[in-house]
């Protein structure tokens, strides 16, 4: 329990050199699952918070009431942070905030935290007391329709998907981009009663308002100016199927009223018509913005979202499902070979490189450099090179690394990804400044890094 009791950079030791390993399916997993938090500075210094989180691995906290942690601090965002729940740790991630999480000083994007760790959120001081680990149910499989994933962490999206399939309600699916977003609300369809009928898709960012209202709800001839014919909206094409509603953050304040009468009468009404018309369209809606501080600014009325909101699954990015990089390569890998044909397969530096990478494209970047690397390749075997991959640095520096890393102990392995990674940076065009924001700290923050590893500016 060394690292609960410790707070790291967002470097992932796991992430970068754990080797591909079985798991042995279970119908449990044990992970952090209670938190006691104390606010120890701000507006609600002496507030504190005692969390279940059996069913769900994230915790967010900010202003808005939806929130997990509700603070009243004016500087925190409607929703500002998130901790997420690990098998012995916990992470805590800034949810794009306007003034930024700091932890000992340092402005973060992402940082481990252990019992006794404390942060900052505007002028709000938390500590993480104490942390309690916990049997949490998970699937007993290593799939969902076309999704694969052997990691716990993706085991129990698996769990919450079969849970929702089994459902009529509204299911909100978050998560980073290149996650599987539309792969998971095809899954879903798939595997529901409803799926002999259609999937429709709707992209709610669409800029012009008419098109949009168009294409949810319908028309009736005249409605608009190019109407020359009516037209059924998305929630009558789907009929006995389901309707994915990209982006719902974006839609205006009266569509917004228009879907909410969609989901709580299962009517939806044409643009120039009287009469409504039956909509019996399950609705998914998938997002990768913060749904909830768009209710905090007035953007998202409640209602709504709650509605959307019925059930939901997060998805982790891949980052946080480091065990299945290798499986996933493989079977885009296989995808290619199928296609085309032509064999081949990842040489052992290759396999070091796709480990040793963060993925911040996630799936999507993923497959991207498979697809590259397998067109680039010439001989069967797929070099590093040939992927294109260059995480922290270059390849005489980081698989001997791999290698040797688990002779040393945490702290030593630990300190020399840092080098590895300070040295890049130094290395790079920018200011000082510049270089300390890429890195998430401060020019003092930074200096203080270099100092401690023994490099210099």
């Amino acid at each position: 329990m060394d690292e609960l009791n410790s707070v790291t950079p967002e470097i992932s030791l796991t992430s970068l050199f754990a080797a591909p390993r079985v798991v042995r399916l279970a119908a449990t997993r044990r992970r952090v699952a209670r938190l006691h938090l104390h606010v120890r500075a701000g507006p609600d210094r002496g507030a504190e918070f005692t969390l279940r989180c059996e069913s769900t691995r994230l915790v967010r906290g900010g202003r808005s009431a939806i929130n997990d942690v509700v603070l009243s601090d004016m500087e925190v965002s409607g929703t500002h942070f998130e901790l997420v729940l690990l098998p012995t740790s916990v992470m805590l991630r800034d949810l794009g905030s306007e003034r930024g999480v700091y932890v000992g000083g340092a402005r973060i994007k992402e940082a481990w935290l252990g019992p006794g760790a404390m942060f900052t959120a505007g002028q709000t001081v938390i500590e993480l007391v104490s942390v309690e680990a916990a049997d949490v149910p998970i699937s007993s499989h290593s799939r969902f329709g076309p999704l694969f994933g052997d990691s716990l962490v993706m085991r129990e999206v698996f769990l919450s998907l079969e849970r929702c399939a089994q459902s009529e309600a509204p299911v909100l699916i978050s998560g980073a981009s290149g996650t599987g977003k539309g792969s998971v609300a095809r899954a879903l369809h798939e595997r529901s009663a409803r799926s002999r009928g259609r999937l429709v898709t709707v992209n709610c960012s669409e800029a012009r308002h008419d098109l949009l209202e168009a294409r949810l709800f319908g028309y009736a001839k005249g409605a608009y100016p190019w109407a020359k014919e009516g037209a059924p909206g998305c929630f009558e094409e789907a009929s006995e199927g389901s309707v994915l509603l990209e982006g719902p953050g974006g839609l205006p304040a009266v569509m917004q009223s228009r879907l909410l009468r969609v989901l709580n009468e299962g009517q939806v009404l044409r643009a120039g018509e009287q009469a409504p018309r039956r909509a019996r369209a399950r609705v998914f809606a998938a997002t990768r913005r913060d749904l909830r501080r768009l209710v905090a600014d007035g953007l998202l009325r409640e209602e709504l979202y709650s509605r959307l909101a019925t059930m939901q699954v997060a998805l982790p990015t891949l980052k946080e499902r480091d065990d299945d990089v290798i499986l996933l390569a493989e079977r885009f890998l296989q995808r290619q070979i199928d296609a085309r044909g032509v064999m081949r397969c990842f040489s052992p530096d290759a396999l070091a490189a796709l480990v040793a990478h963060t993925w911040p494209g996630n799936l999507r970047e993923l497959e991207d450099a498979i697809v590259r690397a397998y067109y680039m390749s010439e001989e069967p075997l797929i070099s590093g090179e040939e992927l294109g991959l260059d995480p922290w640095g270059a390849p005489d520096e980081v698989v001997p690394l791999r290698a040797r890393v688990f002779e040393r102990t945490l702290k030593d392995a630990r300190e020399e990804v840092e080098r590895i990674y300070l040295r890049r940076l130094l290395a790079g065009e920018g200011t000082q400044s510049r270089k300390a924001r890429r890195a998430g700290l401060t020019e003092e923050g930074l200096r203080q890094a270099l100092k401690r590893l023994g490099l210099r500016e």
